[in-house]
């Protein structure tokens, strides 16, 4: 189904009402860990834990529970640059699949023309939400596939099923961003399900081995 025709100012944006509060950061970055654990701790506790703690203790005895720790902080610094970018771009008018605005430079005392935005109407407007899609996917690729990697070597199994969904969501993501940008939400969330699970797993072995050490 085509993107619905949206209502626009002379500038080409969309006035939108209702604003992104700053408090919304902080609750989803809190949910995201909640989540995460809440996901996590299962998976230790009846999965294979003896196999787990195995791994864990080879961790320890590398004083490895740190870089496990590092990871966290390298993701949760990427996601409050962009959570950041977020509001300043809702704060502005910006709405996706934009993330960037243009202008055409007119002479001194000529009419301003309207933003330079991406074209969002049939089929070259699919092809810009897919293009968009697609660059979501390799925004997030390089961090997922590291804690991946973190996780796999204590948790195999729980890492492999993690990438199932990883590409169920993100395929949907794609597929459904193509359709209409307010139609790629539910990817997303499934998205973020299993990457706060990948967090969760990644704080349990990396606390666990600092103990152990």
């Amino acid at each position: 189904m085509a993107a619905p025709l949206i209502p626009r100012g002379e500038d080409g944006l969309i006035k939108q009402e209702q604003k992104m509060p700053l408090s919304f950061f902080p609750i989803i970055i809190a949910v995201s860990v909640a989540m995460g654990q809440a996901l996590a701790w299962p998976i230790y506790l009846f999965g294979h834990r003896q196999a787990y703690d195995a791994k864990i203790d080879i961790l320890a005895s590398l004083n490895l529970g740190w870089l496990y720790l590092a990871l966290l902080v390298v993701y949760y610094t990427k996601q409050i640059v962009s959570q950041h970018a977020s509001y300043v771009r809702n704060h502005a008018n910006v709405t996706l699949p934009n993330h960037t605005v243009h202008k055409v430079f007119t002479p001194e005392g000529a009419k301003q023309l309207p933003y330079v935005l991406l074209e969002e109407d049939g089929m070259v407007g699919k092809a810009n939400r897919a293009q968009r899609g697609f660059e979501n996917l390799m925004e997030y690729l390089p961090m997922y596939l590291v804690y991946l990697c973190a996780i796999g070597f204590v948790y195999p199994f729980p890492a492999f099923v993690n990438a199932c969904v990883f590409f169920f969501s993100r395929v949907k993501y794609a597929f459904d961003y193509t359709n209409a940008t307010a139609d790629r939400n539910t990817g997303f969330a499934i998205y973020g399900m299993a990457q706060a699970c990948l967090e969760g797993l990644l704080l349990i072995a990396g606390v666990k081995a600092l103990l152990r050490a």
